[in-house]
């Protein structure tokens, strides 16, 4: 009786076990359900997307209620549980907008509430109209103001350091932000501490060579006057300083052509020498290139290109993620989020807008930016606009980090982030 006992506990375990190794290598799924709302059915549909080198887990959602159909996407940090997470949708329609409000198990709000122009269908996070319809605004008010609130651009201050105004509350999606200054760089954290790292004796504020390559700031020895052999290599997580010292020189007549992984490529003009920095072993390095030749990355892979295209103008890399390019848009495909972005160009400033997939059939319209130079995160973008820098996710909404002034004199000033 005891033996019997045993063995079925064991087989109780490897049942158990088993199901967990299941459901831990389960794969992309799929789940369907439907929530009855006054008397509505609103049928949901849940893709799970495993991790993968690029992605982390995520889910998309598909909500159908009342023959409309409403997409998004969260990320599975952001989730409790493993499926069924809709409890509801609550619904606003007002002659300008019809406004989508997801609610999650145990009535969390997790994001926005999402709104649709009625006449061009392009989607809305809540708090980029707030004010454009007073009968909205009125419904939001009386119903989920107190939960919408944390999704609006609100500011608790800022405190004004090392010449840049910070906000007293950042986002905690991202770690740590690096700004180029002029003898080096400043490292915000995300409690607002400011760690000014300073690498030349005098100030030098034309700085075409540097570069933030993942979470690290390379740039050239701005103390040296027309060559230079050595790079400052800076860990944004540390603060630590490498110097990278070259048996050559190069000349300030040069620029950086772009980051492909874990390189950065130099072109240097005076000496007619292409070079790369490779990150893995943080060496300069002599590209191999034929006589007369130079390396190009097209976005999607190296070519042969003549170095007198390089020479005679500055030939930038192409971004792996731009999928079409004219005068007026921008269409890219960012593999963090797996999210497409269109970049409209509207007089002197960009509208964005951001995609699930690349038909373009539901775009949610994000920001507008005076520039184009932004960093795309898993579920969010850092973005700068005029002399402040943003950050924009669906479940934090829409957060000013920082204001930079000198940003208005000085378009060589650059920025990354530690993710």
């Amino acid at each position: 009786m005891k033996k019997l006992f045993i063995s079925m506990v064991g087989l109780f375990l490897l049942y158990f076990l088993l199901k967990g190794v299941f459901f831990l290598f389960r794969g992309n799924t799929v789940y369907r359900y439907e929530i009855m709302n006054e008397g509505n059915a609103i049928t949901v549909e849940e893709k799970r997307y495993t991790k993968t080198k690029k992605t982390s887990e995520y889910y998309d959602f598909s909500i159908n209620i009342a023959k409309e159909n409403y997409r998004f996407r969260i990320w599975a940090k952001n989730l409790e549980g493993h499926q069924h997470f809709i409890q509801d949708i609550k619904t606003i329609e007002t002659d300008k907008y019809h406004c989508y409000l997801p609610i999650f198990q145990d009535e969390k709000i997790l994001t926005d509430m999402v709104c649709k122009d009625n006449h061009t269908e392009i989607l809305y996070p809540y708090h980029e109209i707030r004010l454009n319809d007073t009968k909205l605004d009125i419904e939001v008010d009386k119903k989920y103001f107190k939960q919408l609130k944390k999704f609006m651009p609100q500011t608790d201050g800022s405190k004004e350091v090392a010449q840049m105004k910070i906000e007293k509350t950042l986002p905690s999606a991202i770690q740590k932000i690096g700004m180029s200054t002029y003898r080096g760089l400043s490292i915000v954290d995300m409690n607002g501490h400011v760690d000014q790292i300073t690498l030349f004796s005098s100030d030098c504020y034309d700085q075409p060579l540097h570069v933030f390559i993942q979470n690290y700031y390379l740039v050239a020895d701005y103390d040296e006057s027309y060559d230079f052999q050595t790079w400052y290599l800076v860990n944004m997580n540390t603060g630590k300083i490498d110097q990278i010292t070259m048996p050559i020189t190069i000349s300030f007549d040069s620029y950086i052509q772009g980051v492909v992984e874990d390189r950065v490529y130099i072109m240097d003009r005076s000496n007619r020498v292409q070079y790369y920095f490779d990150l893995n072993d943080q060496l300069i390095h002599k590209c191999n290139n034929e006589e007369g030749m130079i390396q190009y990355y097209n976005g999607a892979k190296f070519e042969n290109r003549n170095i007198y295209d390089a020479l005679n103008s500055d030939l930038y890399f192409v971004s792996s993620d731009i999928v079409q390019k004219s005068d007026d848009e921008i269409f890219i495909f960012d593999e963090t989020s797996n999210y497409y972005y269109l970049w409209k160009k509207e007089g002197n400033h960009y509208n964005v807008y951001r995609s699930m997939d690349d038909s373009l059939d539901q775009m949610t319209y994000l920001f507008e930016t005076t520039s184009n130079d932004v960093i795309y995160c898993e579920d969010g973008i850092v973005f700068q606009n005029g002399n402040d820098v943003w950050y924009i996710s669906d479940t934090v909404g829409t957060k000013k980090i920082l204001e930079n002034k000198e940003f208005e004199f000085n378009d060589t000033i650059i920025y990354g982030v530690v993710k």
